[in-house]
């Protein structure tokens, strides 16, 4: 009878082989970051109409130390050094999250100076507005003024894009931020300036929805065309559609159809109340 035991050397880099499952202290860790990042979002959402975001290089940087600290202990703890997909995700990690964090970080900040600043009630000079386009998709808009002798480019909402694209100025309750950021709390709008805004904003949302559900459409209608047509060749897989006939499948599809109409046009009825009522700088 053997009594020997034999002990194999582990390979320190490569424990993501055998030590993959997360630890409840990492997953919390990782969920607090995650919590915060969203919560200052929000609150900067409500608390701001527009703001400048003018992050230096040295805040990116920092950043991007932090953040790099962060995901070379998670990649090595849990993937391995000897993997190609550690490195991948180390660089493009870093880059990515460095970026969300310095903005993350510039909303701390300028949540801090409106808290224990004051702002004053002013005119501003609009030069121009535009939009923010991503991959062809309107996400809000910049707002170019002069204010303090300095020309600013504020960030603001897609609302307010469609409230501003014609003015010259606004009145705007405006404070400071360090020393090259400014924040807007409240502008002064005049009559119903801001509601017709939201209106416009919104038949361009529901335009785009539309076109959405059209394609959304398209797609089932020829997943039911497929279904019909292999029941005409005759084809007899048994599964649910093939013991339906094609008028139950027509009516079928028709009704989720429906019910997922029913349901976008609440979740965004809702998400209008919430976010474009008059709440924050929608």
């Amino acid at each position: 009878m053997n009594n020997y035991v034999n002990f194999q050397e582990k390979d320190i880099t490569d424990v993501g082989e055998t030590d993959n499952k997360m630890s409840r202290p990492d997953k919390l860790f990782l969920t607090c970051i995650a919590a915060f990042i969203f919560i200052i979002y929000v609150i900067t959402d409500l608390c701001f109409e527009m703001y400048t975001e003018n992050i230096t290089l040295g805040e990116y940087v920092g950043c991007g130390i932090v953040v790099f600290i962060i995901l070379t202990y998670y990649c090595v703890k849990y993937i391995g050094l000897k993997r190609f997909m550690t490195y991948a995700n180390i660089m493009v990690g870093t880059f990515l999250l460095s970026v969300l964090l310095g903005m993350n970080l510039h909303s701390v900040k300028l949540l801090y100076y409106a808290a224990k600043g004051d702002t004053k009630i002013t005119r501003i000079n609009i030069n121009t507005v535009k939009k923010i386009i991503s991959k062809r998709s309107f996400i809000g808009s910049y707002i170019y003024a002069d204010y303090d002798h300095h020309a600013l480019r504020f960030e603001s909402s897609r609302v307010n894009y469609y409230a501003l694209k014609n003015a010259h100025s606004m009145v705007a309750n405006i404070g400071k931020a360090g020393a090259n950021n400014y924040y807007i709390t409240r502008v002064q709008w005049h009559g119903d300036q801001k509601s017709i805004a939201r209106k416009q904003y919104w038949a361009h949302w529901f335009s785009k929805a539309l076109s959405f559900t059209y394609i959304v459409a398209g797609i089932i209608a020829l997943f039911v065309a497929g279904i019909v047509l292999k029941v005409k060749l005759g084809i007899k897989k048994p599964n649910f559609f093939t013991r339906l006939s094609p008028l139950k499948i027509v009516l079928l599809f028709f009704g989720i159809m429906v019910g997922l109409v029913i349901l976008i046009v609440l979740v965004a009825y809702t998400y209008m109340l919430i976010r474009y009522g008059r709440i924050g700088r929608y």
